[in-house]
């Protein structure tokens, strides 16, 4: 008898026969679908481990397949052979870096030079069209720092920026270190062209450093000081300096001037090669690494210096001035007092010379002379013993100078009316009677035109026997000298008019473009007392008549009697 076939509860997971239709264990409906899915079969253990050995060996086969085809028909380079490391600076203070090796040039030179026909390098074989590209290939593609020395190792290919080759250590490096070269290259570019590159990423032991020395740039410094106390200079005399100070190395002081005895002064010694290494701080000369700062400084302190003698180049200067106020002019300086120094190394010079008024502050500069066609320095000057105090001091023109007259109180009217009294002698006869009647003082309005400075009006009305006549007298340029005595010149004027108008037109008011003419006070004084034998020059002294102040006034220009 056929054993009945089992299926299994969905529900309860038990065995029950194939023809129930509630199982019971569980009391479920067993459904009709389940009955008739047949069992499945478990698979065998020894049938699946001999399938996936021979998944297995397919994958090898394919590998070693894949890898002997790379290997043997790839072209392949060596990163060692193609790169270079490099190591500079000196030991301790090291630093590295990678470029390509020089043996990578596609040609080289034939033996002879002549025939130009180049031979092809070693490293690339023999076909030409094929070296040019591999040559291209992997200077593009291995990516090497566009600054070899800089510490980002960055560089720029087809508009991307690439990380380049890198070093485990880059700088502080000492002899014996193990330095790791990652080489950085774009994959894909060289799977593409058939190489491929081997030691990617290969180990370098340093060598060759050298022990740097250190270098101290002031070590034969002399340093000169010469001048006098508060005024002493400074420089360096580099005459014992070795060869890589000199070449290397360039000097200043501050202060370098005015020192006195004792002051602290700093001496800067700035590196001005080429071959300076920021990172490890050194210097490369014949061959030789030196640790040095770039810049550095040493106080010194001033040593001795002369005594000093200062020189005030004015003192017992005077400023000798000759013209009239407003318009002094200097004609020279006495040194007649000076010093001796004084006279055998300055010239003075005003920054005003010309058109000078009593009271106007000057300028003057003490500027050293020219003897043998040098001009004198302070070093001249210190070399006699002196130093220079100042060269620069402000004169003012004095005031005991003569002076045009620019109003009535610088002047004696009287001492002018006198000069005009031979004029009036030929009507003092009779019952004529003279008076003046007018009065008036022109000044310059333009100072720097050429005409006179001021004009002294009189206006004389004389009346005769048979009518009246007027008379205008005219003095310019009345000036005052120190001394008090009155200088002035005479127009000659004796026309006589009836007409005052005309007289006022052609002599008075003809002048007021040219001057400010104001009205003065008339005199009194009768002009028949007017000493006429000796008033008959055109120049008056100021041997002062007495004036009267009279209430009588007279009308102002341009008035009618």
């Amino acid at each position: 008898m056929a054993k009945e076939k089992k299926l299994l509860c969905e529900s309860c997971k038990e065995e029950i026969p194939l023809s129930a239709k509630i199982c019971p264990f569980c009391n479920t409906t067993v459904s009709e679908q389940k009955k008739d899915k047949p069992k499945k079969r478990k698979k065998s253990a020894l049938g699946v481990i001999v399938i996936a050995i021979w998944i297995v060996l397919a994958l090898v086969i394919v590998a070693v397949g894949l890898w002997l085809t790379y290997r043997y028909a790839f072209t392949s380079f060596d990163c060692k052979e193609l790169l270079s490391v490099h190591f500079d600076g000196s030991n301790h203070s090291g630093i590295g870096y990678v470029t390509f090796n020089e043996d990578l040039n596609l040609f080289t030179a034939t033996e002879n030079g002549e025939d130009g026909t180049p031979k092809l390098s070693e490293v690339f074989g023999t076909d030409t069209e094929r070296a040019k590209e591999l040559q291209t290939l992997l200077k593009k593609y291995i990516y090497i720092a566009d600054d070899p020395r800089d510490e980002t190792y960055k560089t720029t290919v087809d508009g991307i920026i690439h990380t380049g080759t890198t070093l485990s250590k880059k700088d502080n490096i000492k002899n014996g270190d193990v330095i790791k070269v990652d080489v950085s290259y774009n994959s894909w570019k060289f799977l593409k062209k058939g190489v491929r590159l081997e030691n990617t990423d290969f180990d370098i032991k340093v060598i060759g450093l050298t022990d740097s020395s250190t270098l101290d740039p002031f070590k034969d410094l002399n340093y000169i000081f010469t001048g006098v106390e508060e005024y002493g200079k400074v420089s360096i005399d580099m005459s014992k300096c070795s060869d890589i100070v000199l070449d290397n190395f360039d000097f200043s002081v501050s202060p370098n001037t005015n020192l006195s005895e004792g002051d602290t002064l700093t001496v800067t010694a700035k590196y001005k090669g080429n071959s300076y290494d920021d990172a490890s701080g050194t210097i490369e000369y014949g061959g030789r690494f030196y640790s040095v700062s770039k810049e550095s400084r040493k106080n010194i302190t001033v040593g001795r210096l002369s005594s000093v003698n200062t020189l005030d180049p004015f003192e017992n200067v005077e400023v000798l001035f000759d013209g009239i106020d407003p318009y002094l002019y200097i004609t020279g300086y006495d040194t007649s007092k000076a010093l001796r120094a004084v006279n055998t190394y300055f010239n003075f010079e005003a920054d005003v010379k010309e058109n000078l008024a009593s009271g106007q502050v000057i300028h003057v500069k003490a500027v050293y002379k020219t003897a043998d066609g040098r001009q004198y320095t302070d070093q001249d000057l210190q070399s006699a013993g002196y130093v220079l105090l100042k060269d620069e001091r402000t004169y003012t023109v004095p005031d005991n100078v003569s002076k045009y007259v620019k109003n009535s109180g610088d002047f004696d009217q009287n001492n002018v009316s006198e000069s005009f009294a031979a004029a009036l002698s030929r009507f003092m006869t009779g019952q004529n009677k003279i008076q003046l009647i007018n009065c008036y003082l022109g000044i310059k309005k333009d100072k720097a035109k050429d005409i006179a400075y001021n004009k002294y009006y009189e206006v004389y009305k004389i009346n005769t026997d048979s009518n009246t006549l007027y008379m205008v007298f005219v003095s310019e340029n009345i000036y005052k000298t120190p001394d008090g005595k009155l200088y002035f010149t005479t127009l000659p004027t004796e026309d006589t008019n009836q007409d005052k108008d005309i007289l006022l037109d052609k002599y008075i008011r003809i002048d007021k473009t040219d001057y400010n003419i104001s009205e003065l006070k008339t005199l009194s004084s009768p002009v028949n007392n007017f000493n006429v034998t000796t008033k008959t020059t055109t120049t008056a002294t100021a041997e002062k008549a007495e004036k009267t102040n009279g209430d009588e006034r007279s009308e102002a220009i341009g008035g009618t009697e």
